[in-house]
């Protein structure tokens, strides 16, 4: 979700739609662990980051970091709401965008290992010859392809006739089917297996093959062996009480013409869970990510060898960095990070674990990550300003 910024601005310009009331009710949340935060020894170098780019234009930031030496930290700056003044909390839950993709892939990882998927037989075997026929590398790409956006097949998202009947009507029921004709007889981006393209299509392909293995939606098999597993209780998707807008979902904002006027989207970016599928659409708190996060990369969801094949990394240009298995890589002056970004109408947000040093940062954003905007700007620096404070002060 994070490779049309520019097109999408463009496109909003033209919108039909007008400054409406998008927001939601203000409802409670509690943080579910013990919080010794102010504990911790950098509690105050925390804190003064936050609040540093809250005040530069982001509207409200919550911020997870545990090391080794001080283990768990977490806090929150700006606001939840604006028009209301409600204070953004630790407890408070925001969309995934592309950080369900890690999710989605862990599934595939699980499903390989019950030997109901082989990730290198094509695609065809498990999704319908009329989906695959239509679809440029269809019958070509493999489960694994998809995996680590090497399949060549086009991303919907990015196409103009998709962007052109979304943006002038955000509250369309559009299906999956409608997503995927957007594709459908176009010529794939490349041949399968010869380079890598970051593509939304993939996870919600994959997704298609969850359903199909498993016989029933992809949803019941993230709750049942993913979230109960972990004990991820404020983690939503599709299937838990309140999806999807569970208690304590934060208002978010735009940035609609990149000026530094905000305006409220979150009944678009509810919707916007509402239709998608594998690549996008769960909600979850900060804590919820790192739990899950923390618990794939050490070996509690999946074998060590299928862990091993989701960190078998593939170069590609267009992220400036490496994609697994369902995983992204950056190189960073402190060592790989590992995890996944997540930009859409609701929220910007990363989560990253450091395999070298054994840290873990998530931050999650209100602010719309796929339009350019100051804001936006300022959560991009946040990230770099983040990882000095916890590296370096």
């Amino acid at each position: 979700m994070k490779t049309v910024l520019y097109l999408l601005c463009l496109l909003s310009l033209f919108a039909t739609c007008g400054k409406e009331d998008w927001s939601i009710p203000e409802s409670p949340c509690t943080l579910d662990m013990p919080d010794s935060s102010r504990n911790n020894p950098k509690d105050r170098e925390y804190r003064r980051v936050l609040d540093y780019y809250v005040s530069r234009g982001i509207p409200g930031l919550v911020l997870l970091v545990r090391t080794p030496a001080d283990g768990l930290w977490i806090g929150a700056a700006g606001k939840s709401k604006i028009e209301t003044g409600e204070a953004m909390l630790p407890c408070q839950v925001h969309h995934s965008a592309s950080v369900v993709k890690m999710y989605i892939g862990t599934s595939i990882m699980l499903l390989a290992e019950d030997k109901k998927i082989d990730l290198d037989a094509p695609i065809n075997k498990y999704l319908d010859a009329g989906m695959c026929n239509h679809i440029s590398n269809g019958n070509t790409a493999t489960v694994r392809q998809l995996l680590n956006h090497t399949s060549g097949i086009r991303d919907f998202v990015t196409e103009t006739k998709h962007l052109t009947d979304y943006f002038n009507n955000f509250f369309n029921h559009y299906t999956t089917d409608d997503f995927l004709h957007y594709i459908y007889g176009k010529p794939a981006d490349f041949e399968a297996g010869t380079k890598a393209a970051y593509c939304n299509t993939n996870y919600v392909l994959l997704s298609l093959i969850i359903d199909r293995v498993t016989g029933k939606p992809h949803a019941d098999f993230l709750s049942e062996r993913i979230f109960k597993k972990l004990n991820l209780q404020q983690t939503f998707y599709k299937n838990e009480p309140g999806y999807p807008h569970p208690a304590g979902l934060v208002n978010s904002y735009w940035d609609r013409y990149g000026n530094g006027q905000l305006e409220n989207i979150t009944k678009v970016a509810i919707h916007f869970d509402d239709l998608s599928v594998g690549h996008d659409a769960m909600l979850a708190t900060a804590r919820d990510y790192a739990r899950f996060l923390e618990a794939l990369l050490k070996g509690q969801l999946v074998s060590p060898a299928s862990l091993n094949q989701m960190k078998e990394w593939k170069y590609h240009e267009g992220e400036k960095g490496y994609s697994g298995l369902g995983l992204l890589k950056m190189e960073t002056k402190y060592g790989d990070a590992i995890g996944h970004g997540g930009a859409n109408f609701g929220v910007a947000m990363m989560a990253r674990y450091y395999p070298q040093q054994d840290v873990t940062i998530v931050f999650c954003s209100n602010i719309a990550g796929f339009f350019p905007s100051p804001a936006l700007d300022e959560v991009i620096a946040f990230s770099k300003g983040i990882e000095k404070t916890v590296f370096e002060e």
